[in-house]
């Protein structure tokens, strides 16, 4: 049972694996040390949550879906995107079918995940300080897990099925194959799919247990402006000079957006960074002694480079405004917490930056960042105009070859 006068804490792997080696006591010492002066709350103790992302991660399988393919076979008729009805009847099959194959896998059978997790242990042995931390958390998840009375599926399942059902290639293999002049058409369809999860997530509250809705923000809204990049560059061919100038700034927009922040969506690896950027932003759930689930704030900890964890944030709070703008009924609240960015070099942490993910986002939305953002596209676009008109110049020019873009 969860100790409510304690704060609630969700460590990311890279920090949880230096403090938790052998031999290593004097780091977590340090550690220690340090949380309790960022985070004083911290100091008298917290309580440490787990989820079936870390416990992949600490075995070394964070990246599984790399090998394990649950989608071959799969695929939703084109004529069902047509009705919505039959896509979210389409979406259901797919789910069942999804939730059986990982079911099935050999790779999630209780014996498998048992050779792993064991042979992890070996690899991977706590000291004397991190054994506390270790056995509420990853020994505690991989002995219930590997145990001969409990169904270890219902334990993996579902956050399992939610992170292949968000990922789905609807009709891509990667958002890369696509070809420029089918980029519409398909987003068209993608974008469909998309809102019927978002609306079984909202519908089925799937927030109380704990499925992270920052995997559908952040795949939803990079495809979008991926597959929307594609299309503007198909457009622009055969257009006219003044709508080619305005296509050209949108495409420059989105080539900008695209290269900032492709990193910080990753397509099919990581379990562990959606669950903490989740966590950060609409809090933990957990079930009262009623049964109910209630949402409360939390401290995550995280080595990850803190331009990558704002450009997480960033593409999750305007997932979050439009979706809030335009869905009637929108009611999924925000419990945000904080984000600890810490570097880890030479056997010593040291604090980089304290992220509140309240203050974060009431900064995105304040005028001062809107005017910033008007002037960054002002200044955009007469870069563009200044760019066409030399394009433009130079077709002209006698000895210039001027090729179609």
């Amino acid at each position: 049972m969860i100790n409510a006068d304690l704060p609630l804490g969700y460590f990311d792997d890279n920090v949880l694996d230096p403090i938790s080696r052998k031999g290593q006591e004097e780091v977590y010492n340090q550690f220690a040390d340090l949380l309790s002066i960022i985070e004083p709350n911290m100091a008298n103790g917290f309580e440490p949550c787990y989820t079936v992302a870390g416990f992949f991660e600490r075995i070394g399988e964070g990246n599984l879906w790399e090998k394990v393919n649950i989608y071959e076979g799969t695929s939703i008729p084109l004529e069902s995107f047509d009705n919505r009805e039959r896509l979210a009847d389409e979406i259901s099959k797919i789910s069942n079918e999804i939730i059986d194959r990982i079911k099935n896998h050999e790779f999630f059978s209780k014996h498998n995940l048992n050779n792993i997790y064991q042979k992890s242990c070996v690899d991977f042995v706590g000291n004397n300080n991190s054994n506390d931390l270790l056995n509420s958390t990853f020994y505690r998840f991989g002995s219930a897990i590997c145990s001969s009375e409990e169904d270890h599926f219902s334990l993996i399942g579902r956050d399992l099925w939610w992170d292949r059902l968000v990922a789905f290639p609807v009709l891509w293999d990667r958002p890369e194959n696509i070809q420029d002049k089918a980029a519409k058409e398909i987003w068209v369809r993608a974008e469909k799919f998309y809102d019927c999860l978002f609306a079984a997530y909202h519908n089925q509250k799937l927030i109380d247990f704990g499925a992270p809705f920052t995997r559908l923000l952040l795949q939803r809204r990079f495809i979008d402006h991926f597959l929307r990049l594609k299309n503007l560059k198909h457009e622009r061919k055969k257009t006219r000079w003044l709508r080619r100038l305005l296509n050209l700034y949108r495409i420059r927009r989105l080539e900008g957006w695209v290269k900032k922040y492709r990193w910080a969506f990753k397509f099919n690896i990581d379990l562990v960074d959606v669950k903490l950027l989740h966590f950060a932003i609409y809090g933990f759930s957990i079930f009262n002694k009623e049964g109910i689930a209630e949402r409360r704030p939390g401290i995550c900890v995280t080595c990850d480079p803190i331009e990558v964890v704002e450009q997480r944030l960033f593409l999750c709070m305007g997932s979050h405004d439009e979706l809030s703008r335009r869905v009637d009924g929108w009611d999924l609240s925000l419990c945000p917490g904080k984000i600890i960015c810490l570097s880890y070099q030479n056997f010593k942490f040291s604090h980089v930056k304290t992220i509140d993910v309240k203050k974060f986002f009431e900064e995105y939305s304040s005028r001062r960042n809107r005017l910033n953002g008007l002037k960054f596209k002002l200044r955009l676009f007469i870069g563009v105009v200044k760019e066409s008109i030399k394009l433009k110049l130079g077709c002209r020019h006698p000895r210039s070859r001027c090729l179609k873009s």
